[in-house]
């Protein structure tokens, strides 16, 4: 930050402490209202029951709906600004959380490391589709949860609890949106109750805005000159030129967003301690959001298409004149000859009836979801289509789960269930180097996936304070991939005993101190993206399942009559064959990826959360992380791959420090009218999107450290029903990046985080 973008950010501080000041939006367990002596608690179901967030024995931040609402936090890529160890990656039309370092690095060709659940249904496939619909509230839940939480919760679970149908009364809300660059955004929720039995809501939204990212490709930009001989492709100089131009189409700007979403619900309840919820939801983007990315080495990749793939490749002898590839030349730039696309329908449907019986509570979810999606992305974004990827799939999966939980007032409780899950994927991919010259047929592939488990957790209060909770579960799990066109089955069967233990000890102010021990797995799989024959050896086809040991000990508590709250940990994570991606050797490149395992790594780390109601109408807030994450043993020796070894070295998407300053405003000013602001200045230290594989003639692929300030403030009624703001996202116009990759094909590329958006919000209740 420097001493300009200082000064801005002390003006703007003092403008919102001036009137009575700020407030955390969100230190995890934050909130501020005039009416409000203390921060009010947030009630949590993290362990599968109703829970101060305080009281929970592990690494937990808990978010309102309303929270999100004041701070402006409207996806969940947003979140990482104020959640220590919380990293989204976005980019090639996906998006995939890491926690603590541990995600999926391999986007749509495997299963996540960080799960996560929208009321209580597991969303498996990785989606551009993060926005916030009808949020009740979010959970973040930190390390190991294979316990409750099964497969793919190696880095941690993200729970979204959505609002739910009431027979009480009618309400309702909607905003509506709009800032620079033609950001729209418009949402709406309704709750009908249709007799004291039945219910209904709703929820709408609509989220859209005009290219983020300049292109500065200009069209035509092959003369006959660079192809001196012509080529048996496409004949002469001028011919062959003329081909290579027809396939450049280049847009204004890349990353705009069209994207509309929305829920239904209907909940029934027959008698007292019975009700069924039945819900469904769709969600449809069409844009170029989630590929604004830029070559970072552009004299590395004209070096390569000149020297290597134009003549051996292509057999197309050219001369490009100097500087020919371009990549950015400006904040938020880039050169792209293509339009990128990325297409996604996402729907689902879902029934949970819950029945409450004298000492349990018997609940059911059955689930059905689906994902149909179509990419046009350039991996390698410059003057010319080098690596497009034609990619569309159709997966679906079927969930049901059963569980039964104790609700005795003695010092035993125990919780169960069993789980059934059946996972279809069907795929087609194609990478037609150097276009329009295209190499190979599509591939396409079908891989599917059964897996069952049984769960028990059990707790028992060995005295007043102290209490002891052990979970185990059992994993069974079968997977086959076919490949349609290249030919061949590849099946696997995988099992796994998943235990943890948490001791606790109850604080008088409803906090705890913890010490647990988690066991945490991800289902090993087959790497659909590239047909078997590319491997001469399974390594990079077929990788193994992902296990980690979590080790973790906290203090979480309510201070000063509830004025301040804290929580503190530390944890160890060792992890064996982490899940990751190596680089295919420069004689293959028509690998675009391998997918192999680390044999171990470790993490290791301490994070806070601190958050003080200074005055009534003020809470400021910090919240903090520190990361160490390396590989302990990752070596790659292959006749394909790119031999290295990342022994030693920092993981992947695992900075070192992550840092935020929160502060909320709410604060009367008449009877009718209170002032409302926020203060988000977040710093996340610098990261290791991938290494090169290429040391000493092609760096890493790395991001900068930066600083990023968000601004908001306005006026709302008394009662709450009325509301209006003004917004800074990324109030410096911070130029920050979301994605990096590095590749001996082509070098470097990042992607770009969002520019700075000022607007203006109206909000309504009723």
């Amino acid at each position: 930050m420097n001493v300009r973008s200082l000064k801005y950010l002390l003006t703007a501080t003092t403008m919102l402490v001036l009137p009575a000041a700020t407030a955390s939006v969100f230190a995890a367990e934050t909130a501020g209202s005039s009416d409000t002596d203390g921060i009010p608690e947030i009630v949590v179901t993290a362990q599968r029951q109703s829970q101060n967030v305080l009281a929970v024995p592990m690494s937990i931040q808990a978010i309102s709906g309303e929270q999100l609402n004041e701070s402006g936090q409207r996806d969940i890529t947003s979140l990482q600004f104020s959640v220590p160890g919380f990293l989204p990656s976005a980019a090639v039309g996906f998006t995939q959380l890491f926690v603590r370092g541990v995600g999926n690095a391999v986007f749509g060709f495997a299963d996540p490391s960080v799960t996560q659940y929208i009321d209580d249904v597991p969303r498996l496939y990785p989606s551009m589709v993060t926005q916030f619909v009808d949020v009740e509230r979010v959970e973040l839940l930190k390390g190991a949860q294979g316990g409750l939480y099964g497969r793919n919760a190696t880095g941690g679970v993200l729970n979204i609890i959505s609002r739910q149908p009431s027979t009480e009364k009618f309400s309702g809300n909607a905003l509506v949106d709009y800032g620079e660059k033609n950001t729209f955004r418009a949402a709406a929720y309704v709750n009908i109750p249709i007799s004291d039995k039945v219910a209904w809501s709703g929820a709408v939204e609509r989220d859209s805005h005009d290219y983020y990212v300049k292109n500065l490709e200009s069209p035509n930009p092959f003369t006959a000159a660079m192809f001196p001989s012509g080529s048996a492709q496409f004949g002469t100089p001028a011919q062959t030129a003329a081909a290579f131009n027809s396939n450049v189409n280049p847009p204004k700007g890349i990353g705009n967003q069209n994207l509309w979403a929305m829920d239904s619900k209907l909940l029934v309840k027959p008698s007292d301690n019975f009700k069924v919820t039945l819900a469904g939801d769709y969600a449809r983007k069409k844009d170029s959001n989630g590929n604004q990315s830029y070559i970072t080495t552009p004299a590395y990749l004209q070096g390569a298409l000149q020297n290597i793939y134009f003549p051996f490749v292509a057999h197309i002898p050219v001369k490009f004149p100097a500087n020919f590839i371009q990549g950015a030349n400006g904040k938020y730039t880039t050169t792209s000859a293509i339009t990128p696309a990325s297409n996604l329908a996402d729907y689902g449907v879902s029934l949970t009836p819950v029945l409450n019986l004298p000492g349990v509570d018997i609940t059911s979810i059955s689930a059905y979801r689906a994902q149909r999606s179509h990419g046009l992305i350039d991996d390698a974004p410059t003057t010319i289509s080098t690596f497009l990827s034609n990619s569309g799939s159709h997966r679906w999966f079927y969930y049901q789960e059963l569980r039964a939980a104790s609700t005795n007032d003695g010092p035993f409780h125990v919780l169960g269930g069993a789980t059934y899950l059946t996972s279809h994927i069907s795929s087609t991919y194609l990478v037609p180097l150097l276009m329009p010259v295209s190499f190979g047929s599509p591939s396409i592939a079908v891989d599917k996936a059964q897996d069952w488990s049984i769960y028990v957790q059990a707790s028992y209060d060995i005295s007043h304070n102290l209490s002891l909770t052990a979970s185990g579960r059992y994993i069974h799990e079968t997977h086959s991939a076919e490949f349609v066109t290249a030919g061949g089955i590849v099946n696997l069967v995988e099992t796994k005993f998943l235990p943890s233990a948490t001791l606790s000890y109850k604080l008088d102010d409803g906090g705890n101190v913890y010490a647990r021990y988690a066991k945490g797995f991800k289902a090993g799989g087959v790497n659909t993206f590239e047909p078997p024959s590319v491997f001469p050896t399974n390594q990079g086809l077929v990788f193994l399942p992902e296990n980690v040991d979590t080790y973790e000990a906290g203090y979480r508590n309510a201070l000063f009559d509830h004025k301040v709250n804290l929580t503190a940990d530390v944890f160890y994570n060792k992890y064996s064959n982490l899940q990751t991606t190596a680089h295919a050797a420069p004689a293959y490149p028509a690998i675009q990826f391998a997918i192999v395992n680390a044999p171990s790594a470790r993490t290791w780390g301490a994070e806070e959360t601190f958050s003080w109601q200074v005055i009534k109408p003020l809470t400021l807030g910090v919240n903090a992380g520190y990361l160490n994450a390396k590989y302990i043993n990752y070596q790659i020796v292959s006749t394909v791959l790119q031999t290295d070894n990342l022994s030693g070295t920092q993981m992947i998407n695992a900075p070192k420090l992550q840092l935020s300053f929160t502060a909320v405003l709410d604060q009367p000013v008449t009877d009718t009218l209170r002032v409302v602001g926020n203060l988000l200045v977040s710093h996340t230290s610098s990261v290791l999107f991938q290494p090169t594989g290429l040391r000493g003639i092609l760096p890493d692929a790395v991001g900068p450290a930066f600083w990023l300030t968000n601004l908001r403030l306005g006026v709302r009624t008394a009662d709450d029903k009325y509301g209006f703001a003004v917004y800074a996202n990324n109030l410096f116009n911070t130029q920050y990046f979301v994605y990096g990759s590095s590749a001996a094909a082509f070098g470097n590329l990042l992607s770009y985080g969002n520019p700075r958006i000022i607007g203006a919000e109206i909000t309504a209740k009723f």
